[in-house]
């Protein structure tokens, strides 16, 4: 098994990742709401997402078998990063945070002033250590590794005949159009290409799989020590407050 996946494996995993965890995890959860009627909402969400997630994780094992790619070699996890690298790639995980957070605000903000309906429902429960612990594990640990061996390693290396420009841009616009949610599209994409750029740089998808982690486990872990599990509402008063999201955007990006 020593075939590798090109750039037309690239786009059929693009439209899996856009069919199997929407139409497969919806029928999933259809069958556990006939069973379990009245299943507690917010143990629905947490399982919703960890089916997404695994999901991804099933649609790429199979994909290689059906194709004949080694499943070691995609996946390209390589224990060859050293502490520096890693201490930079919790940092840029921690600056995107930071330095995006105030533009998703914003654009949600702006979607809501034009009347289109965003995703403010979060079934998140961080009320104690325990439930940050499952948070952590479901929707920060399990993206991380199943979307990044998904994206990164199969969708990204797939492109790499098209140079490395094309090879980030087009996998972070796919890695971006995946998560269906408009407010956070930029973000998204942004992030992507952080994350194939650190892999580009290093060699190894462990890299992503890092960063993406850190991303997420950022932002739970502020919300749990703040108390909240929603986004405060953006709410500019000045031209100031409709400029300084893209300012933070710009020094976060430098």
């Amino acid at each position: 098994m020593n075939n590798k996946l090109n750039g037309k494996d690239s786009g059929l995993l693009f439209i899996l990742s856009l069919i199997v965890p929407v139409f497969v995890g919806a029928i999933f959860l259809a069958c556990l709401k006939l069973i379990f009627p009245n299943i507690n909402e917010t143990l629905y969400y947490y399982i919703s997402i960890a089916i997404s997630q695994v999901l991804f994780l099933v649609t790429f094992i199979i994909y290689c078998l059906i194709k004949k790619v080694n499943i070691i070699k995609q996946a390209n996890i390589k224990l060859n990063l050293n502490i520096w690298q890693i201490l930079i790639i919790v940092a840029i995980g921690l600056v995107a945070m930071y330095g995006f957070a105030p533009l998703v605000n914003y654009l949600t903000y702006l979607f809501q002033k034009l009347g289109l309906q965003t995703s403010t429902f979060s079934g998140l429960n961080l009320s104690n250590i325990g439930f940050l612990i499952i948070n952590l594990i479901i929707v920060a640990l399990m993206p991380a590794i199943c979307e990044e061996l998904f994206f990164r390693s199969s969708i990204l290396s797939g492109l790499k005949k098209y140079g490395v420009v094309i090879m980030i841009v087009v996998s972070s616009v796919m890695f971006s159009i995946m998560h269906l949610n408009i407010e956070q599209t930029v973000y998204q994409f942004v992030l992507g290409v952080l994350m194939a750029s650190v892999v580009m740089i290093t060699g190894s998808t462990l890299a992503s799989i890092i960063l993406h982690f850190f991303n997420n486990a950022f932002v739970l872990i502020i919300n749990y020590i703040s108390g909240a599990e929603h986004t405060a509402e953006y709410l500019p008063q000045s031209v100031l407050d409709h400029i300084l999201p893209f300012i933070f955007v710009v020094v976060c990006l430098v």
